[in-house]
């Protein structure tokens, strides 16, 4: 549970509801749910960067593209990742 007043997105105020709940499921985890529900993973791509500074004092800011990556060999930790999936019918 997260109580953060802000989110990676500029806006004038304050955020009135600012908790927030999370949940770490792995990999393996969000595949597997994919496949016994009918779903056929068709892409898969992992990404060395997000939109926002997830690691605070690990992370350096790309200002050409706006996005975050890990300042020590961003490439070793997938930051972030595209999932594709479709269901058939």
């Amino acid at each position: 549970m997260f109580d953060e007043p802000e989110t990676y997105v500029k806006v004038e105020r304050k955020l009135e509801n600012s908790v927030s709940h999370s949940w770490n499921h792995s990999l393996g985890e969000l595949i597997t749910a994919l496949l016994d529900n009918g779903l056929t993973l068709t892409g898969f791509a992992e990404h060395d960067s997000v939109p926002w500074n997830a690691l605070p004092g690990q992370m350096t800011h790309d200002e050409a593209t706006g996005e975050w990556r890990l300042t020590d060999t961003p490439s070793r930790l997938a930051a972030s990742y595209t999932l594709q999936a479709v269901k058939a019918g």
